[in-house]
């Protein structure tokens, strides 16, 4: 069986009805690329790493950033209530 890759949404083509559990939002600012994953209990965590990585290999192996960079990058998901997984 194959693996299903994950879906990715750019930040700014993102609303608030995109942001089920599992999805994905990236963004990218200079020489860095941002992933946010959205998890199932109303919470989610923004992985950092360079631009040059894939979506996916941000998500799986980035490293997380604070809260309140997060919070600053992927404003929706405070307009969602989510809240920042650690």
């Amino acid at each position: 069986m194959s693996e299903v890759k994950a879906s990715y949404i750019q930040r700014n083509n993102a609303n608030l009805d995109d942001l089920q559990p599992k999805a994905r939002l990236y963004r990218f600012e200079e020489m860095l690329g941002y992933v946010a994953r959205i998890g199932n209990n109303n919470d989610y965590a923004v992985y950092c790493a360079s631009a040059d990585w894939t979506l996916d290999t941000i998500a799986d192996y980035g490293n997380k950033i604070s809260e309140q960079e997060a919070r600053d990058l992927f404003p929706i998901c405070l307009e969602a209530g989510l809240n920042y997984r650690w």
